[in-house]
Order: C-alpha cells, then sequence, then structure tokens
C-alpha cells in the first residue's frame, strides 16, 4: 500500500498535469476550480493529514488583502 506522502505526490502531478491541459486548451486557470474536482477534493484531504496549512485553509479570509498575493480567485 502507498503512503500517503507517495499518494500526495502522485496526485500533485496530476493535478499539475490538469492545470497544463486547462491552460493549453482553455486559457487562464483559477485555483477555485479544484473545489469542483473530485481529484483536488481527495488530494486536500490527504494533504490535510500532513499539512498543518492545510488544515488551515478553509478557515482563512480568502476576501483578506493580505492574501491578494496569492490567490486571485
Amino acid at each position: 500500500m502507498k503512503s500517503i506522502k507517495q499518494r500526495i505526490e502522485e496526485g500533485q502531478r496530476e493535478c499539475k498535469k490538469c492545470i497544463d491541459d486547462f491552460t493549453t486548451f482553455n486559457g487562464q486557470f483559477s485555483p477555485k476550480f479544484c473545489k469542483a474536482c473530485e481529484h483536488g477534493i481527495r488530494l486536500h484531504k490527504l494533504e490535510v493529514k500532513v499539512s498543518d496549512s492545510e488544515k488551515k485553509w478553509g478557515t482563512c479570509d480568502w476576501n483578506s488583502s493580505q492574501y491578494t498575493n496569492f490567490y486571485n480567485g
């Protein structure tokens, strides 16, 4: 059985491919698209298990000006 780290690395590669494919055919990609993607949801759940920043992701006020350099959703 694969470790969480291995599953996350595979998931990140799959996300990168998805983002690259999307931008090639559709233009600009927005991270908010991942909220509706089954793969993105699964990857986030795995990352929450190992990352404090992922655990805090849902509690951030993304409309706050302090995050504008990181998120343009």
